[in-house]
């Protein structure tokens, strides 16, 4: 045949043209050539993914989850985390008891009168002597009345703690304040008292022992069990949030294994058909089997690269579950659509032409899918790199396990149909025997056809374009209200005693504000330069819209220290000097100022004290209303207090750090990071379309239903009360994904379908439409009950994926085929896509009459 070029014809076009029958036409004479592959040595291709799924699975035993915030949630190359590495390096925030029993061994000691004394702060110091609580102390507190214990707390000049020395506050331990009109406290309404024990998180997480731990579930018990008349007691202990967090998820990841069962049985119903023979509930099991696979060794591998573990990484078996499933009903689907003349094939043949159109179709979304999570992988925040990361080879495993061990299955499965074979019973051969009239009805297809025929009238078009425009407008004004947010108690669940501990103290001490420390480490000679570190606090204290207790700063080392020496001291520079007054003042009414010193070698009261490593000066500054404000003061302060580095030395380090910040760090950077990684995935679908597809109007159509989609998601998460936190950030990466999926399949298949714009419309949506929807309902029933879920992740979790599910199976099956039916581009062509094929015997139908037996069709 000799082909002349029209005139005046588009050269772009001739080339997508040519591009499509060499790449699009290759792609699928290959899977072509696969299909008829597996097709005749299934058992080969089963065990072999069996071995590797062994291999690869076996990394498990090195999967441990990873807790530390600062590692997770925190950019690696930031300020913050260099700063909380050097922190932890120094052991500034670490101490150590001494002495037996639990406390002494997990609490924060200080130096005084010798000994090292427990840290434990609360309204009672009042009454301590010389560092301790002895006989004297408990007869004042016995002896106390209300008039005597208001004269105590009201005298300011004399509230002074007698553990430390130090100046109190009393609005740190006494809440709920009432005042008479001169100002003096005449009532409280709580009280707090503060035992403080070492550092056990993030990255002096290692520290922690048994005993540390066993300390603080007794210390949880004692404060939960606390009974007195008109009083309630709330306790926190460092282990609280983790043990509450854990107890909440676990609980819903109990429904959420339920649901899988659900989605298993509603897979084992649709897959195949309602008589005894040709229901194929042991081949949904094989698929189901194939997706765990596919998360086990995802998980393995990944373990084996050394990819953190999370408690967010629970949800990934339900995505991977959503997506293997969506490949098995597309499979399946495409096997069952070939034609009358298709059907006359042998066995090897109709599973060749069965991949020639499944296994493009599977390969378009699990390559979109794959690209959209690896580029989540490049995100600075290392726990979302290492979801996408884990995503994006639990994508490649489960794809290539359905081609592999369900489809070696497959093949298996259907020589048991048409040997007449039963289904459950495999070895059961029925020789006399046919489908009951019922079960060669598929009410779906007949349900798409009446679906199809709607669609593609002129009104349906206007009526489901104004539908979709509207509700795209108003979620895109929903979308711009969307707040960036982290509230710790949205993890936690209401009727916990650790919700209750965080309600009172928000009730009782609204303005209790954020602790932490200033650092001064190597510097050359911080003692000649304590004039500047007076300079530096005086600025702080000064601060009015930072500082909220200025005695925590005024009464910090470098203020007692000059003020001791002034005293007791002749003047003097001289280091070596500075140095034994230094270790005179720290053995004597300097004793509580021994936490605040980080020496570069043992301190010697007898010798001058060693070089000074690091200084911690304590701050509290307020918490503000919300989280913009907190990030911008934060910031604001972070960067006057490192201005004042070169003021103690060209090595010297200053800076403000509090473990509380790294939910800002986190928070100011999210959200960003959520678009870039939304754009840069966007793009790469965009590229895998255009070359799997084949053709850029379509391309870019399925890329504007995604974003489409995308921005209904967000502006209904606003208006179900949700915001773009942690949970939020890795919940809409996987929705990236799936959306992808049900945009996708529709575009192939109106692609590869021949006719008129609605013809191919109509054919797409009764081929592919029942795997479509049967992906995204049984994605549904996976998470359904987590309606009632009691934990904020998994809340959160079913809100975005309904609204997921929803969204993606609207734009995919309703408002994509409207746009395609109207600009969509022209035809790839099934009959110039693969090879042709020569039909064996010709048969009417599978199955001969009543009580027939089923036309053999080629079977080997």
């Amino acid at each position: 045949m000799v082909v002349a070029k029209k005139k005046g014809a588009n050269p772009c076009k001739s080339i997508g043209s040519k591009f499509q029958s060499i790449f699009i036409g290759g792609l699928e004479k290959g899977f072509q050539k696969y299909g008829e592959a597996v097709s005749r040595w299934p058992v080969a291709f089963i065990i072999g993914s069996i071995v590797i799924c062994a291999i690869c699975s076996s990394g498990i035993m090195l999967l441990e989850e990873n807790t530390n915030g600062n590692e997770l949630w925190v950019p690696q190359d930031s300020d913050f985390k260099e700063n909380g590495d050097f922190v932890a390096a120094s052991g500034a925030l670490a101490g150590g008891g001494t002495g037996g029993g639990a406390w002494p061994q997990s609490c924060q000691s200080s130096a005084q009168g010798g000994c090292q004394v427990c840290i434990e702060g609360g309204i009672l110091e009042l009454w301590a002597n010389n560092g301790s609580y002895d006989a004297t102390s408990q007869a004042s507190i016995d002896a106390l009345t209300d008039a005597s214990l208001l004269a105590k707390i009201n005298d300011q000049a004399n509230l002074v703690s007698g553990i430390t020395g130090q100046k109190m506050s009393i609005e740190q331990f006494l809440g709920g304040l009432e005042k008479d009109g001169t100002g003096q406290i005449t009532a409280a309404r709580a009280t707090k008292f503060n035992f403080v024990g070492r550092l056990h998180e993030d990255a002096l997480a290692e520290n922690e022992t048994q005993a540390d731990l066993d300390f603080e579930t007794r210390f949880i018990e004692i404060g939960n069990n606390f009974t007195l008349a008109g009083v309630t007691a709330y306790v926190n202990a460092a282990r609280s949030f983790g043990d509450v967090l854990g107890g909440s998820i676990g609980g819903d990841v109990n429904m959420l294994a339920l649901g899988y069962l659900i989605v298993i049985l509603y897979v084992m119903a649709m897959l195949g058909k309602f008589n005894s023979v040709e229901q194929r509930a042991l081949l949904s099991l094989t698929g189901i089997m194939a997706v765990g696979m596919g998360i086990g060794s995802a998980y393995g591998f990944c373990s084996y690269v050394g990819l953190d573990y999370t408690g967010l990484h629970s949800i990934l078996p339900f995505l991977l579950l959503g997506i293997g499933i969506d490949d098995m009903f597309v499979i399946v689907q495409s096997f069952d659509n070939l034609k009358d003349g298709e059907l006359a094939l042998a066995l090897a043949q109709r599973f060749g032409l069965c991949m020639s159109h499944a296994g493009v179709a599977i390969t378009i979304t699990s390559v979109t899918d794959l690209l959209a999570f690896g580029i989540g992988g490049t995100t600075v925040l290392p726990a979302l790199m290492s979801f996408c990361l884990f995503a994006a080879m639990g994508i490649l495993f489960v794809f290539g396990y359905m081609i592999t061990f369900f489809l070696g299955w497959f093949v298996l499965d259907q020589r048991r149909l048409e040997d007449v074979r039963d289904g459950f019973i495999c070895c059961w051969k029925k020789s006399d025997w046919s489908p009951n009239k019922c079960s060669q009805t598929s009410l779906m297809t007949i349900g798409f056809k009446k679906f199809a025929d709607t669609l593609i009238r002129l009104w349906a078009k206007i009526v489901i374009f104004i539908l979709t425009l509207v509700i795209f407008g108003i979620s895109l004004y929903f979308v711009f209200q969307l707040e960036t947010s982290f509230e710790s108690t949205d993890f936690i669940n209401e009727g916990t005693y650790l919700r209750g501990f965080i309600e009172a103290s928000a009730e009782h001490f609204p303005n209790s504000g954020i602790s932490g420390n200033i650092f001064i480490g190597d510097s050359e000679n911080i003692l000649n330069n304590l004039d500047e570190v007076q300079a530096l606090m005086t600025q702080v204290s000064e601060d009015e819209s930072l500082n909220q207790f200025a005695t925590r700063a005024l009464d910090s080392f470098p203020f007692a220290f000059k003020k001791w020496m002034d005293a007791n001291k002749p003047a003097s520079t001289n280091n070596a000097i500075l140095r034994t007054y230094l270790t005179e003042f720290l053995h004597t009414s300097g004793r509580p100022f021994r936490n605040n010193i980080i020496f570069k070698g043992e301190l010697v009261c007898t010798d001058p004290a060693p070089p000074i490593k690091i200084i911690t000066l304590g701050f509290t500054h307020k918490a503000y209303e919300g989280v913009n404000e907190h990030i911008d003061k934060i910031n604001a302060f972070e960067d006057s207090i490192k201005k004042w580095s070169d003021k103690f030395g060209a090595n010297a380090r200053v800076f403000a750090y509090s473990a509380l910040y790294a939910n800002y760090v986190t928070m100011e950077i999210i959200s960003e990071e959520l678009l870039r990684n939304i754009g840069l995935a966007l793009l790469c679908v965009f590229i895998a379309t255009l070359i799997l597809i084949g053709d850029l109007l379509a391309s870019i159509i399925v890329v504007i239903t995604v974003v489409m989609v995308l921005v209904d998601v967000s502006g209904f998460m606003y208006l179900w009360g949700l915001s773009v936190d942690t949970v939020a950030a890795v919940l809409l990466t996987i929705a990236m994904g799936l959306s992808v999926d049900y945009s996708a399949h529709i575009a192939h298949s109106f692609m590869v379908n021949s006719g008129s714009r609605n013809d191919r419309i109509h054919e797409t949506l009764v081929e592919m439409g029942p795997a479509v929807l049967n992906g995204g309902f049984s994605t549904f029933l996976a998470f359904a009950l987590l309606m009632t879920a009691q934990s904020y992740v998994f809340q959160t979790f079913f809100k975005i994926f309904f609204l997921v599910v929803v969204f993606g199976v609207f734009h995919g099956l309703v408002f994509l085929p409207v746009v395609l039916s109207l600009i969509g581009p022209g035809t790839i062509g099934k009959e110039n896509s693969i090879s042709p094929v020569t039909p064996i015997t010709r048969v009417a139908s599978a199955w001969e009459g009543k009580g027939g037996k089923p036309n053999p069709q080629g079977k080997f």
